[in-house]
């Protein structure tokens, strides 16, 4: 934070096969930062098998949810635990969309796997539900994967600008997603859409001043001082 600006930290969980995710395990770290540091914090974890690990997960001073979900289907033999996990998984994005302010709560798409029609198909089933979707386009060129993975960059402008699009018309905060490694923030879509970004541009600008970034932070705090309530055990 010395070195440049930083306005979210990112923590993941990694993989976890835990009923909580892997959110229990970061707690102490989340307080720690919490402790010394004026930033928002984001979570990257696996959907919990119960809705209380969400409500604790904003309870402990997280900010920002990033549940990692499999809406894509790379091969026939996947299909099965595709269909098994995805109910519980929207049913954790659509509780957390609750819980968590508007456009923190994120989920990643992965261009190139399954036609882009179904892609789109999952977009709008993510923002209807609150989430904001993540999507991916890399080609996983080390992996058994790679002979399944078709996506020309034409085709991946179509996706971006639908999500774009999308966003603009539900007026979902889409600044929560920061640019990092494969990931392009759903704000850049407006480069493939004629639907005029000026309102969240505005937004951007302003959260970028200092004025906007203490204003931003202290509404992420009293909105959780408003809503958390601690309850005897």
């Amino acid at each position: 934070m010395q070195e440049k600006r930083c306005d979210v930290v990112t923590l993941s969980s990694g993989y976890a096969k835990t009923e909580d995710g892997g959110v229990e395990r970061l707690e102490k770290w989340v307080a720690a930062i919490r402790k010394h540091l004026d930033v928002l914090i984001a979570l990257d974890l696996v959907p919990p098998t119960t809705n209380e690990w969400i409500d604790t997960t904003y309870a402990m001073g997280v900010d920002a949810l990033y549940y990692d979900s499999d809406f894509f289907n790379p091969n026939d033999e996947a299909r099965g635990n595709f269909e098994k996990h995805k109910s519980r998984q929207l049913e954790a994005l659509q509780y957390a969309a609750r819980i968590f302010p508007t456009g923190a709560v994120l989920s990643h798409l992965v261009i190139g796997f399954e036609p882009l029609e179904e892609t789109i198909a999952s977009i709008d089933l993510l923002i209807d539900r609150g989430v904001v979707p993540v999507l991916v386009y890399f080609p996983p060129y080390n992996s058994h994967l790679r002979d399944l993975w078709k996506a020309m960059p034409e085709d991946a402008q179509r996706v971006y600008a639908h999500l774009y699009e999308k966003l603009v018309r539900t007026r979902i905060n889409p600044h929560w997603v920061q640019q990092y490694d494969v990931v392009l923030p759903p704000l850049e879509g407006r480069f493939f859409s004629a639907e005029s970004p000026r309102y969240h541009l505005k937004l951007k600008n302003f959260y970028e001043t200092g004025t906007g970034r203490a204003l931003r932070f202290a509404m992420a705090s009293l909105r959780r001082h408003l809503r958390v309530r601690e309850v005897p055990a």
